[in-house]
């Protein structure tokens, strides 16, 4: 299965940016993105090894043609499906959680807790410093970040603030 966690990609009228997606078999994280024209550009997959029901921080950094997935604070191996642009396809595809915008089945089964976007590539430390040892904080203040990102911060959605990752909540 593929269960899309947040996305800006529609696929109903070919507006394809960028999809952050949870991948079956076995579990992964996948960063996906379009073309201009809206068809499928590339991928970069990893496995993540966590246990379904575990919570798991995922960041996805991308510049100039180079993406880096971390789990847990933890830069991961990935493979590549196709060719990577060197930029983002910026159309006005909407931004979603859980789902594609289609609705077309490909709904994340399970829970989000925190989501922030950036728009400066975030570095090891700033990831470990947001991943904070599974424990949310406030994005908006510059001591979550190793070098203040605050003015980078363009979009953050506190969807569940009590939530902690390794925990049960």
């Amino acid at each position: 299965a593929s269960d899309h966690v947040i996305n800006k990609y529609d696929a109903a009228s070919n507006k394809r940016e960028w999809a952050i997606i949870r991948n079956g078999s076995p579990d992964g994280i996948a960063f996906s993105m379009g073309k201009a024209d809206g068809t499928f550009s590339g991928s970069k997959k990893t496995s993540h090894g966590n246990t379904v029901g575990d919570w798991v921080h995922v960041c996805v950094t991308f510049t100039g043609g180079t993406i880096v997935i971390y789990i847990d604070s933890v830069s991961k191996s990935l493979s590549t499906q196709g060719s990577i642009p060197t930029s983002i396809n910026n159309d006005d595809a909407p931004l979603v959680f859980g789902t594609d915008s289609t609705a077309s089945g490909y709904f994340f089964n399970g829970k989000i807790a925190d989501v922030a976007i950036w728009n400066a590539v975030l570095d090891s430390d700033d990831v470990l410093s947001i991943y904070n040892r599974g424990v949310p904080n406030n994005l908006l203040l510059a001591a979550s970040y190793n070098t203040d990102r605050t003015s980078n911060l363009k979009g953050y959605w506190r969807m569940a603030s009590d939530a902690t990752f390794g925990g049960t909540n």
